[in-house]
């Protein structure tokens, strides 16, 4: 089962995240982010726990429309946050890859409430 979801997408950003496969109780995931001209794409290790935890905030923030959602790859430092603003729109900011690889990518952009809503999908599909 290879689940691809875009989160977010507009003319000079977007955020996808593919469902690569899981074993012993974490899950890989493709992160790929365009910011401008700019594009990266990293594998993020995420504890299943971990997945269940972040599906429930994103529900969460996604009722309040206030919060914060952090996204962490348990190998490395990319990450991907996702912060309440004004008005229904969230900051997405983050980098793809690994600050010690050669290469790597540090991103922000603002998105609307949708992101929320495809998030959680995608967690909730990959986790049943």
């Amino acid at each position: 089962m290879k689940e691809v979801q875009i989160l977010w997408e507009s003319k000079n950003e977007k955020i996808v995240i593919e469902y690569l496969y899981d074993i012993e109780g974490y899950f890989t995931l493709a992160v790929y982010v365009q910011s401008g001209w700019f594009s990266g794409k990293s594998n993020f290790c995420i504890a299943q726990d971990k997945v269940n935890e972040l599906n429930s905030l994103v529900k969460e923030v996604e009722l309040n429309l206030e919060g914060c959602i952090k996204i962490e790859d348990c190998d490395s430092d990319a990450h991907v946050v996702i912060e309440a603003s004004k008005l229904g729109h969230f900051n997405v900011s983050g980098q793809i890859g690994s600050s010690y690889e050669e290469q790597n990518m540090n991103f922000k952009f603002v998105a609307d409430q949708t992101l929320l809503k495809n998030m959680s999908e995608l967690f909730v599909k990959i986790v049943s």
